[in-house]
């Protein structure tokens, strides 16, 4: 599975002349993925944007490791991108009766903005999806009722000794396969 990077765009879209249920929606607002500016495995979670002139930018970030492992992002600015080639960029709004998706294809050269076409834009019937949603949505609520039940904080610590039970025992066994290697090394 590859990555993309996410796009918005502010410059006025080729839309159908039926919407459908996506009437409501405010184009500027959406989060496009795009995988045109990645090398063949997709983008990098950059973030790009189409403005109202039809120029093209990169939103830079500045991404840190913390040491807890989490990332952290500082915005760096913004850079006008010189793009030549087609820029396909998707999105699946999810409605209540039907989902839609949406395909858009730019054309640059050079930086400069020579069309955008709509080349996709599907009606999906969503019953599959929904019922998959209410699924998760009960497995999540039966976990959370799951955790006010007063036997699942013993739970909990009996977990917790086990694992720290089977920890131990895995660095003791650790230690005695070392001591068993360095005696063999004196050994031989």
């Amino acid at each position: 599975m590859s990555m993309f990077d996410s796009l918005t765009c502010e410059y006025p879209l080729p839309l159908p002349e039926d919407l459908g249920e996506c009437l409501d929606v405010d184009w500027s607002e959406i989060d496009f993925q795009t995988k045109s500016f990645g090398e063949g495995w997709g983008g990098v979670l950059d973030n790009y944007s189409i403005e109202e002139d039809g120029q093209l930018y990169l939103n830079k970030v500045n991404r840190a490791f913390n040491e807890d492992g989490s990332m952290e992002e500082t915005p760096d600015g913004v850079e006008r991108k010189d793009y030549t080639g087609e820029l396909v960029f998707y999105t699946l709004i999810l409605k209540e009766s039907s989902d839609y998706w949406i395909e858009f294809k730019a054309i640059y050269y050079k930086g400069d903005l020579k069309e955008i076409v709509l080349v996709e834009w599907k009606k999906e019937e969503n019953s599959h999806r929904k019922s998959e949603q209410d699924k998760f949505d009960n497995l999540i609520e039966n976990w959370k009722k799951r955790e006010k039940k007063w036997w699942f904080k013993f739970y909990k610590i009996y977990l917790f000794f086990v694992q720290s039970i089977f920890s131990i025992v895995r660095w003791m066994g650790q230690a005695i396969i070392k001591v068993a290697f360095w005696i063999e090394k004196r050994i031989t």
